[in-house]
């Protein structure tokens, strides 16, 4: 998501290899609170604070620099 900067069930199946597998990783990230999904809309606002917020946190050791 840092990378590409969006994330959608295409995107994480064609990585991890199927549907299931994708879904339940939507699912966590919308449980951490680093990804939402506005009603009425069908794109995932990626909350990049958040996550750079857990990165720094929890894994000090990895670079996390903003792409703005």
């Amino acid at each position: 998501m840092l990378e590409r900067r969006r994330v959608s069930q295409d995107l994480l199946k064609s990585q991890f290899g199927s549907s299931a597998r994708a879904t339940n990783i939507l699912s966590a990230l919308e449980v951490k609170e680093f990804i939402h999904k506005p009603e009425g809309t069908n794109r995932w606002e990626i909350r990049f604070d958040t996550i750079e917020e857990y990165m720094r946190t929890h894994f000090p050791q990895v670079p996390v620099d903003r792409k703005d």
